[in-house]
């Protein structure tokens, strides 16, 4: 270490230039790093979930689906239909957009051939509005999905094309965009919801966010760093060292092709905590030194006695986001990689910043200054370890109750499975979202899919039936608000028959003759299904590929469900339907975005524990290996992971859920926060070895290391405090979580590892 530091100073201007270099060459790759919009990335392609998922769009169709809905009192009269119409014309002519369904095009239960739009019907006065709002309100196809059961509402459904990753083309986001405007600009007022809304939103704010975070964590950075150090150029060597981390691992991730995630917000601040944290080690030590040596000089020492220290609590950190790599939630694996290459890139940038940028220009000041509170804090902090040392039984009990506390905490924490819950509440999307829940019954939807080849022709009428008491048991649950399957289109065909052929182009009429007398000739007393879905076949057989597949003989069930408000209530529900339906059609599976989304989060909850448990021990194993002493690492971890059992514990006792970034608290924590452990215990040993006396050593460290691991986490925790500006509540809860298991370590490692060091440390023998 000692000639490595030597070369490090000697060599500090090609250091500088190797820096330079590498900036501008990870610059522009930087600049290139996207987001990866697409939601399948948060899904493992070996979860047997994800792949019904996949079968379902296979077998069914993968357009993805928004909706636009408005209150209209006079929706049923020709100007309320005009004004549909008319929007439905406008969002059709979207590019993007694949289709639009709405009341504008469906056919009236009682008279399914006549193909004219129902405000012509009404203007022509085929029905009155009060007989045709009757009728469309008594039909199972319309109530509560194309109109709301109050009558009052339409509702649009809006097919959109999915984005081609060959072209790189953003067609989904540019249709949604043009959708918010035309959505913002209807009279009466409309609302845009749906799954790829919530999506895009998310990508929206996270573009928004990034930026703004950045700029002004990175200000709040500066000025807290220059009211503690007030001098400038320990406020650049921070500022300069993050953000070369930062371009580095940004460009090593667009060289390797990976694309940032809805969880990798926080990617930003958590570099910049690595970088600003190992500073801050490094100018209090470098303060010291520079009091009775020249600055080349007390660099020389201050990176022998720190050097290795840094070196282990940038191994750690990896470490720490390593563990993330066996998460089942691809977002968050790759957010591990993605934190385990900054960290790399963080002692990087250390390395070669440290060196030329204290010794640039002597006549510069180089010595660090002092806050005004610093001598305070000095004097508390050699108070604190002494009332460590009189009432060791205070500590361990306080310690003890709020660690049990903790853990009941944790049986009480749930997760979060709305998408919606990623925003605040006066959020447009989550007030899209209320205004549908208020409107439909069965906002949330579960795919049911039901493969299988019947043997001939006429076993297609049995799966039918079965299909039909299958939607009646369902429907007998009183979380299941309605269900949606071809059987609804197949019971339009008996009112239709001897209805007149309607209007339209005479081509059009002699077809629907051919096809009446087609299917005359079938008819005997009762018109099968299996000839009722042969009609529907050749009417609407664009519409009718949604939840049947001929070639496959796959049937599709749409199950809506009322809003459930926790995450086993959501599964309890899932699985009651999966297995309701599986007593009927034994290969039936439950899926959709709602199915993944909640066992997506069970994932998530059993991952963090997964994770965490790796975590500690891959850094217990490299503290053993850097210390010597496995019981040092033993004790170091105590304080570091008793405050993070707290954090969580917190979330259960305070209704915090988990998401995509809280789920990552524990392994990012204990990463962050054993490094403080890592710097005492190194401050540590070197007092103990000059003075032969515990107490004596820990009073040294305690007004030397403590001060520096007080001073970094003043600095760290206004800059995560920024995250709690976010529009975007996981950042939020990040921000604020990691916040509070920061501080927890930071009093964890200056009142419990003092006290399990006073009682259990053995020096090495020499």
């Amino acid at each position: 270490m000692k000639s490595l530091i030597s070369r490090l100073i000697g060599y500090r201007w090609l250091c500088l230039l190797l820096a330079v270099v590498l900036y501008t060459s990870a610059w522009n790759l930087a600049q290139q790093l996207s987001f990866d919009r697409r939601i399948e990335t948060m899904f493992s392609r070996d979860d047997p979930r994800y792949r019904d998922y996949q079968d379902g769009h296979r077998l069914f169709g993968s357009a993805e689906t928004c909706i636009i809905a408005y209150d209209d009192p006079q929706l049923f009269s020709v100007a309320g239909l005009t004004r549909l119409q008319n929007l439905s014309e406008t969002v059709a002519a979207v590019p993007g957009v694949a289709g639009v369904i709405s009341l504008n095009i469906v056919r009236r239960p009682s008279a399914p051939w006549d193909t004219r739009p129902l405000g012509q019907q009404l203007q022509q006065q085929a029905i009155t509005p009060g007989a045709l709002r009757d009728e469309l309100l008594a039909s199972r196809l319309y109530r509560g999905r194309f109109v709301s059961d109050s009558g009052e509402s339409p509702i649009l459904w809006v097919e959109l094309e999915r984005d081609d990753p060959t072209s790189g083309k953003r067609v989904q986001a540019e249709a949604l965009q043009a959708l918010r405007e035309i959505v913002r600009q209807h009279d009466p007022p409309a609302v845009l919801a749906g799954g790829p809304v919530l999506v895009d939103e998310v990508f929206t704010v996270l573009d928004r966010d990034g930026d703004t975070l950045g700029w002004s964590s990175t200000v709040i950075l500066t000025l807290v760093i220059l009211l503690l150090f007030k001098n400038l150029r320990w406020v650049v060597l921070p500022l300069l060292v993050v953000q070369l981390a930062i371009v580095m691992t940004k460009g090593l991730l667009q060289a390797t092709g990976l694309q940032l995630t809805m969880v990798s917000s926080p990617l930003v601040a958590l570099v910049t905590v690595i970088g600003v944290a190992t500073v801050v080690h490094l100018t209090v030590r470098y303060r010291e030194e520079r009091h009775q040596a020249s600055a080349r000089e007390a660099l020389q020492v201050t990176l022998e006695h720190l050097g290795p220290a840094i070196v282990w609590t940038c191994v750690t950190t990896l470490l720490g986001f390593a563990a993330l790599q066996i998460s089942h939630v691809g977002p968050v694996k790759n957010f591990g990689l993605m934190m385990s290459i900054g960290s790399a890139m963080v002692l990087l940038a250390v390395g070669l910043l440290t060196t030329p940028l204290i010794l640039f220009w002597p006549r510069l000041p180089d010595e660090p200054g002092t806050a005004w509170f610093e001598g305070g804090a000095a004097r508390l902090l050699d108070r604190l370890v002494t009332q460590v040392e009189r009432y060791p039984g205070r500590v361990v009990l306080a310690l003890t109750l709020l660690v049990a506390w903790g853990l009941v905490g944790i049986f009480r924490v749930e997760v979060a499975t709305d998408f919606n819950e990623n925003f605040r509440s006066s959020s447009p999307i989550v007030q899209a979202f209320e205004f549908l829940k208020k409107r439909i019954a069965g906002i949330n939807a579960i795919d049911v899919i039901i493969g299988g080849a019947p043997t001939d022709e006429r076993a297609i009428d049995d799966r039918l039936a079965n299909l039909r008491r299958l939607q009646q048991e369902l429907e007998k649950d009183p979380r299941v608000a309605a269900t949606m399957s071809v059987i609804e289109f197949l019971d339009l065909v008996p009112g239709g028959v001897g209805e007149n052929l309607g209007s339209g182009p005479p081509d059009e009429r002699r077809r629907r003759s051919r096809w009446l007398s087609q299917l005359a000739d079938n008819l005997t007393i009762n018109i099968s299904d299996r000839t009722k879905l042969a009609a529907v076949e050749r009417i609407e057989p664009q519409l009718i590929k949604k939840f049947w597949n001929r070639e496959a003989h796959a049937l599709r069930v749409i199950v809506q469900v009322t809003h459930a408000a926790g995450s086993r209530e959501k599964l309890d529900v899932v699985e009651t339907v999966e297995r309701i339906a599986q007593r009927h059609f034994p290969e039936a599976r439950a899926t959709g975005i709602y199915v993944l989304m909640v066992y997506l989060v069970q994932s998530l909850l059993a991952d963090q524990w997964t994770t965490f448990a790796l975590s500690i021990v891959l850094i217990f194993a490299t503290m053993a290996w850097a210390l010597r002493s496995p019981l040092l690492a033993f004790i170091a971890m105590i304080p570091n992971v008793a405050p993070i059992v707290l954090v969580i514990g917190a979330m259960g006792w305070w209704g915090l859920k988990v998401n995509m970034a809280s789920a990552m608290i524990a392994s990012v924590s204990l990463g962050l926060s054993v490094d403080f452990s890592i710097h005492y215990l190194w401050r540590f040993r070197e007092e103990f070895a000059r003075c032969a006396d515990r107490f004596s050593a820990l009073r040294r460290a305690h007004g030397s290391v403590g001060l520096s691991m007080v001073l970094a986490n003043l600095a760290l925790m206004a800059g995560f405090l920024v995250l709690l500006t976010s529009s975007l509540l996981p950042t939020v809860h990040f921000g604020l979580l990691v916040t509070v298991a920061m501080f927890g370590g930071l009093i964890g490692n200056l009142v419990v590892l003092p006290l399990f060091l006073r009682w259990w440390y053995l020096p090495a023998r020499r």
